[in-house]
């Protein structure tokens, strides 16, 4: 019998899965391959006679979601439907496009497009067509309807359906979590905020392999550092800024790589440390052993108690610098950072903390926690001298490489375990009391974090300001400078103690603050807010304790303007010194603007730490989530002469209920501060922090509350 005749051209109440098949001249591709790329135009016969206009050169504005070489997809511009074929690796051109039409929709198909000029722009309805290239004429494509067209991978067009459908929820959610308006000046820092956010998004999928060095955009079969998970930043600076921006959610499978190499840490404290010679062999194999103990003053334990071996006596767990993806392959040392575990257990404090979420902290988070705690207790050695305890023989930097140690000399009370070890001290003591557990170790854990070591201070050799060392009795000569760069591209052995140590904040001491911003200042100010190892690095730290709004952004944007690609991919070269940093690690800088819009931190909720720069201009974001499981949103007009800003609608939504405090705003101290439910009810506050001007006050679950001047609800 001969073949039924093809479908209209117009599709009504699909769902349908609707294909062309272009090797068998359906369409014409001849007709209209413009500069080696193909365009399928979906849409009225009249729009494309209106001169409407697909642009030839990548990015292609006008398709938003357009995929290259054999990939395709409808994606949407207005009422027009596109599917772009770009074919520059494969000239031969495609077999066939897929377009999905959804139930209640019409389209029809044109063969033959209105193609630009590159670099034209589509035409604004009124105005004349832009100029044309190539034309052919309009032209019915009989597309039939294809139902079994993947039934050879067993996949249906219910199963593509699912998948668009559970695609576009994801990126609702994604995008609905929270948002951020800088304001016209600062365009292009919004726009790598928001590039970070998606490369996070795309990248860090819940039940699946956390991202590493180069999250999923691996092109190459041997990149750089072998695309690990590195220990000592790289991998935890991921997601430093997921908990503010509330999609705390991306960190779950973070968890998942550092759970399964807990057994391995345990062991390795277990290990002889002090092996003949001191050099124990593989697989526990550790740099910069114990051979300089005791030290020469002879006023510290030894780490074996003074035992007459050198069998380990310490507990908890220490981490290998490099993580694979696999239980079973690491890297074997440590590479003299005893801080690794430490480190990594930031982000379950950071989890808990802004979500509340119970059942993590106490299956998850607090087992955790306190093998590291143990380490420390274990590690930690008592000066009779300085009465504290002293974390000695650990790198700032791998291998203590350019921290100017001399001949002998030990790397003792660095920041980058100083800050991690009182942060984690601290931290379990108190989800301790949370979860009625371990009554006699709170005292113990309370005294180590009231007792360790202080920062280690140094004097900048060029001006003579206070400065943070990267250990303790460091040479003025060797913090960074422009004749001596040392590891102002590695500046988180001096900034750990700020971010992500918490050690330091506004709320400090103020000759400690003042140390901390000299330190941001001089050390950022050589590797111009960018340095090698990443944004991630200099900027977190800048807005922890920033000063001046203006100065930070300002320095941000000329740090994006040096470094951006066009894909909003900084690639930062030797700055100053020493290689380049890798792509993901880059998304942890996202932290710092939030913390300028609002900031959590410090036990309570603060808005524009550093006011705004000056000029009238509004400025606004929604949904940032704060430590205590507070979603806040505000808007906020900067003063036209100063940094000052007028706070409007601010609120407060409680996802958990419990306690919320906040800083009264500069702009509500004539008047005071004052917190209202939705309905414009008064809510009791408590003055906790005087001289802050910090008021708390209890919230229920899913309850919103607006913050504003007293008597101007």
């Amino acid at each position: 019998p001969p073949p039924p005749p093809p479908p209209p051209r117009s599709y009504t109440n699909g769902p349908y899965i609707v294909a062309a098949d272009m090797a068998a001249g359906e369409v014409p591709l001849n007709e209209w391959a413009i500069s080696g790329q193909r365009f399928v135009y979906i849409g009225t016969k009249d729009q494309a006679l209106q001169g409407r206009c697909l642009t030839v050169p990548e990015p292609n504005q006008q398709l938003t979601s357009a995929l290259a070489l054999k990939t395709v997809r409808p994606t949407s511009n207005a009422d027009t439907k596109y599917v772009h074929i770009d074919t520059p690796v494969h000239p031969e051109g495609l077999d066939s496009a897929v377009l999905l039409v959804r139930a209640g929709e019409t389209v029809d198909v044109v063969a033959g497009v209105h193609v630009c000029c590159q670099n034209c722009t589509e035409s604004v309805p009124g105005t004349p067509a832009c100029p044309l290239v190539s034309q052919t004429p309009y032209k019915s494509v009989p597309l039939p309807v294809v139902s079994e067209a993947l039934t050879s991978a067993n996949i249906g067009v219910s199963d593509i359906l699912e998948h668009a459908t559970q695609h576009q929820k994801f990126w609702w959610e994604f995008w609905s979590a929270s948002e951020i308006n800088l304001g016209p000046n600062f365009g292009l820092l919004e726009k790598f905020y928001y590039n970070m956010q998606y490369m996070v998004g795309s990248g860090s999928v819940v039940d699946a392999m956390a991202p590493a060095l180069w999250g999923p955009w691996i092109t190459t079969d041997t990149p750089g550092w072998n695309g690990d998970y590195t220990l000592n930043y790289n991998f935890q600076a991921i997601y430093y800024g997921v908990f503010s921006s509330n999609r705390a959610h991306l960190v779950l499978n973070y968890f998942d790589i550092i759970n399964q190499f807990i057994d391995l840490g345990q062991w390795r404290t277990t290990l002889d440390w002090g092996a003949a010679g001191g050099t124990p062999g593989l697989p526990g194999q550790f740099v910069n052993m114990f051979v300089r103990w005791p030290d020469a003053d002879a006023r510290h334990d030894t780490p074996n108690n003074n035992a007459s071996n050198s069998t380990s006596h310490l507990r908890g767990i220490n981490f290998p610098g490099h993580f694979s993806g696999l239980k079973h392959l690491y890297f074997p040392n440590d590479m003299g950072q005893r801080s690794d575990a430490a480190f990594c257990g930031l982000h379950y404090i950071h989890y808990y903390d802004y979500t509340r979420n119970e059942s993590f902290l106490r299956d998850v988070a607090y087992p955790y926690l306190t093998q590291v705690a143990e380490f420390y207790e274990s590690y930690a050695v008592w000066n009779r001298t300085r009465n504290c305890y002293e974390i000695l023989n650990s790198c700032a930097m791998e291998e203590c490489s350019v921290q100017g140690l001399k001949p002998g000399e030990a790397s003792n009370n660095p920041p980058f375990d100083l800050g991690p070890a009182k942060y984690t001290f601290r931290k379990v003591a108190e989800y301790a009391k949370i979860l009625g557990v371990d009554s006699a170790k709170i005292p113990i854990w309370e005294n180590f974090a009231a007792t360790l070591a202080p920062f280690p201070a140094t004097t900048d050799p060029v001006s003579g300001k206070p400065v943070i060392g990267s250990q303790d009795n460091m040479d003025p000569g060797a913090f960074p400078s422009k004749g001596f760069p040392g590891n102002a591209r590695y500046p988180i052995v001096f900034f750990m103690a700020i971010h992500p140590g918490e050690g330091v904040s506004l709320s400090s001491d103020p000759l400690l603050l003042e140390r901390a911003r000299n330190t941001v200042d001089i050390v950022n100010a050589l590797n111009w807010w960018s340095p090698t190892n990443g944004l991630c690095m200099a900027w977190p730290s800048g807005s922890r304790v920033v000063s001046s709004a203006t100065q930070l952004l300002n320095s941000f944007t000329s740090a994006l303007n040096a470094t951006l690609q066009p894909n909003f991919w900084p690639q930062i070269d030797n700055r100053p010194t020493g290689g380049s940093g890798c792509p993901m690690e880059q998304a942890g800088a996202t932290v710092a603007v939030d913390d300028l819009l609002m900031s959590s931190h410090e036990g309570f909720i603060r808005f524009f730490a550093g006011g705004w720069p000056a000029g009238g201009h509004v400025v606004s974001f929604k949904n940032l989530r704060a430590e205590g499981a507070f979603l806040v949103s505000a808007q906020a007009v900067s003063d036209p002469a100063s940094e000052n800003v007028v706070l409007q609608d601010v609120t407060i939504e409680s996802t958990v209920g419990g306690v919320c405090k906040v800083k009264e705003p500069a702009c509500m101290r004539d008047e005071h501060m004052c917190i209202a439910t939705n309905d414009g009810t008064a809510v009791p506050t408590t003055v906790v922090n005087a001289s802050q001007r910090v008021l708390a006050f209890n919230t229920t679950r899913g309850s919103v509350y607006s913050v504003h001047k007293c008597g101007h609800v």
